[in-house]
């Protein structure tokens, strides 16, 4: 088995930082059905913004964080494209996780840890605020 070589430690650190940005755009990406948009071939940015009721210039921003993380692919000519990870978000295709990325990388999974509890800075247990 090949091993793999760690990042930095601070790019390590900077990684598990920025993860959310990750995690959110790729909710948005499933919740607005951007793979099923691909699967017939590369689109224009202009032309999902249209189709998924969004502004444009952000959806763009969303696309390229995700092609930073291989889930699409851009093109040349400013078109995207499904990768090799975006073919698994998808709905009804065998191995899909589309549901799966609803589910944890949605809001109700990311308020869930907004109520966990704690170490207070004393060691003892305690409770994050707006818990009862």
């Amino acid at each position: 088995m090949a091993t793999q070589e760690l990042p930095p430690p601070p790019l390590a650190l900077y990684q598990m930082a920025v993860g959310h940005y990750f995690s959110r755009a790729i909710y948005l990406a499933a919740k607005l059905e951007i793979a099923d948009l691909l699967k017939d071939g590369p689109r224009d940015c202009r032309e999902l913004a249209e189709a998924t009721g969004t502004h444009a210039p952000s959806l763009n921003r969303v696309m390229r964080l995700l092609v930073s993380a291989g889930v699409f692919a851009e093109q040349e000519n400013g078109k995207f494209a499904l990768a090799a990870l975006g073919e698994f978000m998808r709905a009804g295709v065998p191995g899909s996780m589309r549901a799966s990325v609803l589910l944890f990388a949605g809001v109700g999974i990311q308020d869930a840890w907004k109520e966990t509890r704690i170490l207070r800075a004393d060691g003892r247990a305690g409770v994050s605020q707006g818990s009862a």
